[in-house]
């Protein structure tokens, strides 16, 4: 809880898996013109024998003229199935940012989503995955516009080796009176490997006439051209493809504003192509 007028950062909070099963709830409440920057690491702690459940809920109220940033960076271990909750309310002129880093677990089935109720105010929902092995990564991100003047943005990239697989479903609906809204997505999946598969299902529900808005989302292998330039500069192939992948995250790195998380999610990735 941040009271009127009170700046809260570096707020970290840390989950360490030790046992079968996990129920986490986070509430965060901001009044009049406060902030919160919150950071939240998951990770598995002692060896448990048997699949692990972990469910995670989040919940924001921004209040008026405020500002919450909330990023969470998961890295379980193989056994563990995760399902997170992220949903958060606006009031007039509040922001609430989402930042979501997805690197391990065997399943994880992932909602994030922001209702804009207060005039002027505005989201943020930036996430990153990468699977391999067999994991499985259902991601999905959902804005719903109430109010007039509202703001969204949606980005969103994963990476998928060996016969991972992602599921991506993003969502923008601009209620009949939410007018003069912007609302933006953006979706794109790297493949390193033939076996792997991705799904990725856009949409834009629009219900009135003064809207600005778009969605995309691209499925795609490692540009071979770059590869081929980068190999005949005596980069060998498995360097290059790393650095290749590495660039392909900047987008979504660029998005976050605290360093110390930004380098922890750059770790994991570098750590995963390793």
């Amino acid at each position: 809880y941040v009271p009127e007028g009170v700046d809260a950062e570096d707020v970290t909070i840390r989950a360490e898996m030790n046992s079968r099963s996990l129920f986490s709830h986070t509430l965060v409440i901001t009044e009049k013109s406060s902030s919160a920057t919150i950071l939240e690491s998951i990770e598995s702690g002692a060896d448990v024998e048997g699949d692990r459940f972990f469910r995670n809920i989040v919940e924001v109220v921004a209040g008026e003229n405020s500002y919450v940033q909330f990023g969470s960076l998961q890295n379980l271990d193989q056994e563990t199935y995760h399902v997170p909750l992220n949903r958060g309310v606006t009031d007039t002129y509040s922001t609430v940012k989402w930042i979501e880093g997805n690197i391990g677990s065997r399943l994880t089935r992932s909602d994030v989503e922001t209702q804009l109720d207060g005039e002027g105010s505005e989201t943020k929902i930036v996430g990153a995955f990468f699977g391999h092995e067999d994991q499985h990564l259902d991601v999905n991100a959902s804005v719903w516009h109430r109010a007039e003047h509202t703001t969204a943005d949606l980005v969103t990239r994963g990476v998928l080796d060996d016969v991972a697989r992602s599921v991506y479903e993003g969502v923008q609906d601009v209620g009949q009176d939410a007018w003069n809204t912007s609302s933006y997505q953006r979706e794109n999946t790297l493949m390193l490997s033939d076996d792997s598969e991705a799904d990725a299902s856009p949409k834009l529900i629009i219900k009135n006439h003064d809207t600005e808005a778009s969605h995309s989302a691209t499925v795609g292998q490692v540009d071979q051209e770059e590869l081929l330039y980068m190999t005949s500069r005596s980069i060998d192939p498995r360097t290059a493809r790393n650095m290749l992948v590495e660039g392909f995250f900047v987008p979504v790195l660029e998005e976050i504003d605290v360093e110390a998380f930004r380098e922890d999610l750059s770790d994991l990735i570098v750590g995963r192509l390793n």
